[in-house]
C-alpha cells in the first residue's frame, strides 16, 4: 500500500500558496523548514509601508540587505534616514515607490539616487512635495526634473512606468513633455495640484498611452493666457477617463470653452468621477460638455434628483457603470460588526435610482452602498439593465440569512447563464426543458471533458474541422468522427462580406450563436473562434460561453491597430479570459492562445518565450501562426514548439502535397489540429466550378 503524498512537499505548490495568504501566515510557514523558507520569504518582504512597519528601520542593516532582494513595495517613504537605509542596502528591482520630496537639496539628492537606481523595474511611482513643511501645500512649490524618473538616455530599458503620481510641486511644460516621452507604457497619470508653467515655446509631446488623468479643470485651458502655449489637455489625445475632483471653472473659463476643449482634444473621453458638491456646475457638465458617458462616479450624496436626471437624459444610450463617490471606497464594502447608517438623502432621491436602473439598458455597474432599496419598489420598476453584473445596494426585505442565502443563489445562477437564456434562443427553441442550472452544468462538464478528458493529448491530437454557419456546422456534428466543433473567424467574415480583420464582434457572435444552435444540443464541445477578443475580453468570454462554447481562439494581436501586443498586455487578456470563465462557472474553458510574433518579424525564440507564458497563466494550448502568405511554420521548427510546450501545440493543417499530414503531426505529437479557413476555400472552389459549369452551358 503506497502512503499519500503531501502536495505541499512540492516547491511548485508552496510557490502557488504562498500568493493567496497573508503574511502572518507566510511568516509562520518560513519557520518550518529551510525549503519553505525559501518559498515563503518573498512574500515576507515583498511590501514595505513605513507607516505601519515603524520596526523596520530599527532592524539590521545586514538582514535588509540580505532579504531586501525580495522587496517589491515600498509605501510611505519620508525622511532622508529611511532612504538612506534602502539605498545602503542596495535595493534594486521595485515594482511600486510611495515618497515624500523634500525641498533640501540633500534629502532629495538621496530620493533621486533610490528612483534612478530602480527606474528600470519601477510600475507605480508616486512623488509627494512637502515631506519636511507644515504649511506644504500654500507656499511656493520646489520643481522636479525628470531625469531621475526616468532612464538615463543611454539606458538598454526602457522606463516600464505604467501609473506616475506627482503631486504638490512644480514641473516646466518642457520637462512635462520629456518625462511623458520617456515613459511610453504610461497608463495612469495624477497630477493633482502640481503648477506646470506653461510657455509657447516648449514643447509638447502627445502621449498616445495614457487613459486616465487626475487633473483639474485648468489642465482644460492655457492659463493665464493663450501666449502660454496650448492648454495641458493636449498632451493627452486617447483620454477614456478623467478624475478632476472638485468642479471648480478656472477663471475666465466658461462651459462652452470646457466643451470645445473636450471635444478637441479628448475625443474618446468616456468616464468621469468627481468628488464636487456643486450641484450646478456638475449637471451643466452632465449635460452640455459630456456626451455619450459610459462610466460617471459622483459624489450623490451632494447631488439632488435633477443631477441624476441629466444622467438619464444626456447618457442613458451608453451608461454602464454609475458609482457613489466615497471617500473610504476601499473599505466601505468589508465585512462590519454593524452596517453603515443609511444616507436620508439618498432615500429621499430612491425614485430616481429606480428610474437610472430602468432607462439605461447598457447599465453593469451600480454602486449606490448608502442606499437602499425595497422589494416591493423593485417589482414595481421594470429593469431594463439585463447585463447587471455588479449591484452594491442594500435591499430592504432580505432580512434573514435564508431569504438572503436564496437570493444570492438565484443571482448566481442567473449571472451565469443570463445571456443564454435572455436572448439566446439557440438552446431553448432545441430543448426547451433545460434550466440555467442544466446548461451551465452541460457546459461545464462538456468543458472538463474537452481539457481533462484526452481530446487534448499531445500525441493523439483533437482534430477539428472548423465551421463558419450553421449549414457546414450540421455536416461536421454528423459525422461520427468528429470530437468537436471549431468556427473560422476568417470564414464567418466573408460570409459577412467583410475582410477577417473588419468583422465586428457583434458579426461574430451572430454567427458563432446560430453554429451554436446546431452544435450545443448535439453535446459536442463547441470552441469559438474570438479573434483577439475586442475591446472587452471578459464580456466576448461570458458570452461565448452564454452561447455554449467552451474553448476559444485567441490572438494576441490588436486588431484595430493592426500591431502585435506587448508580452505583458497579451498575458492579461489570457489571465481575463480565464476569469470570466470562472465567473461563468467554466473553469475547465479550453483557451487555445494564438501568438501572430512570427508574422511581425519576431523568431522562434520569441514565439516560445510567448507560448510558455501563455501556458502559465491557464491557456490549454498555444497557437504559433505563420501567416496566410507569410513564412510558415517548418516541419523542424513545428517539432521544436511541440518539445516547448510539452506538446501542448495546436498546428493549422494546410490540405495538399508537401505539408504535414496528420499522421505525421501525430507522430511529432501535438494535442491539437485545426484547418482555419481550409475548408470554406475547398467549398467556394467547388461552389464556383459548379457555377462555372452551370453557366458556360
Amino acid at each position: 500500500m503506497t502512503s499519500q503524498k503531501n502536495p505541499l512537499n512540492l516547491s511548485a505548490i508552496r510557490v502557488r500558496v504562498a500568493q493567496y495568504i497573508t503574511v502572518k501566515d507566510a511568516i509562520s510557514c518560513a519557520q518550518v523548514s529551510k525549503s519553505w523558507s525559501k518559498d515563503f520569504v518573498p512574500v515576507v518582504w515583498h511590501t514595505v509601508n513605513l507607516a505601519f512597519q515603524k520596526h523596520f528601520i530599527k532592524l539590521d542593516q545586514k538582514v535588509i540587505a540580505k532579504k531586501g532582494i525580495h522587496i517589491r513595495t515600498i509605501n510611505n517613504l519620508k525622511t532622508q534616514p529611511q532612504v538612506e537605509i534602502f539605498l545602503r542596502a542596495g535595493i534594486r528591482n521595485l515594482h511600486d515607490l510611495t515618497i515624500a520630496l523634500s525641498r533640501r537639496s540633500l534629502p532629495q539628492a538621496f530620493c533621486y539616487d533610490l528612483i534612478r537606481r530602480n527606474n528600470g523595474s519601477l510600475r507605480k511611482l508616486r512623488l509627494v512635495g512637502g515631506a519636511d513643511d507644515d504649511n506644504w501645500k500654500n507656499n511656493d512649490r520646489f520643481y522636479v526634473v525628470p531625469d531621475a524618473i526616468i532612464p538615463s538616455p543611454g539606458s538598454a530599458a526602457p522606463s516600464k512606468l505604467t501609473h506616475l503620481i506627482i503631486r504638490y510641486v512644480g514641473m516646466t511644460r518642457e520637462s512635462f513633455s520629456v518625462l511623458l516621452r520617456n515613459c511610453p507604457a504610461l497608463v495612469h497619470l495624477d497630477m493633482w495640484d502640481t503648477d506646470i508653467s506653461l510657455s509657447k515655446d516648449s514643447d509638447v509631446y502627445r502621449h498616445p498611452g495614457v487613459k486616465e488623468l487626475i487633473m483639474g479643470m485648468e489642465v482644460l485651458v492655457s492659463k493665464h493666457s493663450p501666449k502660454r502655449g496650448p492648454a495641458l489637455s493636449t498632451h493627452f489625445p486617447n483620454l477614456e477617463r478623467w478624475n478632476f475632483h472638485h468642479a471648480v471653472l478656472p477663471k475666465d473659463c466658461s462651459l462652452d470653452m470646457v466643451k470645445n476643449a473636450v471635444a478637441t482634444n479628448w475625443p474618446r473621453l468616456s468616464a468621469i468621477v468627481t468628488k464636487s458638491d456643486n450641484a450646478k456646475i456638475v449637471q451643466d457638465l452632465l449635460l452640455r460638455v459630456f456626451g455619450g458617458l459610459s462610466d460617471v462616479t459622483l459624489n450623490f450624496k451632494k447631488m439632488p434628483p435633477e443631477v441624476i436626471l441629466a444622467v438619464i437624459i444626456q447618457h442613458q444610450n451608453t451608461l454602464k457603470h454609475v458609482r457613489d463617490h466615497l471617500e473610504d471606497d476601499d473599505t466601505v464594502y468589508n465585512d462590519r460588526e454593524e452596517p453603515r447608517k443609511l444616507d436620508s438623502h439618498h432615500q429621499q432621491s430612491g425614485w430616481m435610482f429606480q428610474s437610472l436602473l430602468s432607462a439605461c439598458a447598457l447599465l453593469q455597474t451600480f454602486h449606490f452602498p448608502h442606499h437602499e432599496l425595497g422589494l416591493d419598489d423593485m417589482e414595481q420598476w421594470t429593469w431594463k439593465c439585463r447585463g447587471l453584473r455588479d449591484l452594491r445596494v442594500r435591499i430592504r426585505g432580505l432580512d434573514t440569512a435564508e431569504k438572503t442565502d436564496l437570493a444570492i443563489a438565484k443571482w448566481v445562477a442567473a449571472r451565469r447563464w443570463k445571456y443564454s437564456v435572455a436572448d439566446v434562443d439557440t438552446i431553448s427553441d432545441v430543448e426547451s426543458d433545460w434550466t440555467m442550472d442544466s446548461i451551465s452544468t452541460t457546459v461545464s462538464n462538456l468543458a472538463r471533458e474537452t481539457i481533462g478528458g484526452g481530446l487534448h493529448e499531445p500525441g493523439n491530437p483533437l482534430v477539428l474541422g472548423n465551421v463558419y454557419d450553421a449549414a457546414t456546422a450540421s455536416i461536421i456534428v454528423s459525422l461520427p468522427t468528429a470530437k468537436a466543433v471549431a468556427t473560422a473567424s476568417y470564414a464567418i467574415a466573408a460570409t459577412e462580406g467583410v475582410d477577417d480583420d473588419d468583422m465586428t464582434k457583434e458579426q461574430n457572435l451572430a454567427a458563432i450563436k446560430k453554429i451554436a444552435r446546431v452544435v450545443v444540443p448535439t453535446k459536442l464541445p463547441l470552441t469559438a473562434d474570438l479573434q483577439d477578443g475586442y475591446e472587452d475580453v471578459k464580456d466576448t468570454i461570458r458570452q461565448a460561453i452564454a452561447m455554449g462554447a467552451v474553448g476559444c481562439n485567441l490572438e494576441d494581436v490588436d486588431i484595430k491597430a493592426h500591431k502585435l501586443r506587448t508580452l505583458g498586455d497579451a498575458v492579461q487578456r489570457v489571465k481575463e479570459a480565464m476569469e470570466a470563465a470562472r465567473e461563468a462557472g467554466v473553469p475547465e474553458f479550453a483557451v487555445n492562445a494564438r501568438t501572430d510574433v512570427l508574422c511581425y518579424g519576431g523568431t522562434i525564440e520569441e514565439a516560445i518565450e510567448r507560448g510558455k507564458a501563455y501556458l502559465a497563466v491557464g491557456a490549454n494550448t498555444v497557437f504559433v501562426w505563420g501567416g496566410p502568405s507569410g513564412r510558415g511554420v517548418s516541419r523542424e521548427e513545428v517539432k521544436q514548439l511541440c518539445e516547448a510546450f510539452d506538446g501542448r501545440l495546436n498546428v493549422s493543417k494546410r490540405f495538399g502535397e508537401g505539408f504535414l499530414s496528420i499522421p505525421e503531426l501525430r507522430e511529432i505529437g501535438v494535442a491539437r489540429v485545426s484547418v482555419g479557413p481550409g475548408l470554406f476555400r475547398i467549398a467556394t472552389n467547388a461552389y464556383k466550378e459548379a457555377a462555372e459549369s452551370l453557366l458556360s452551358a
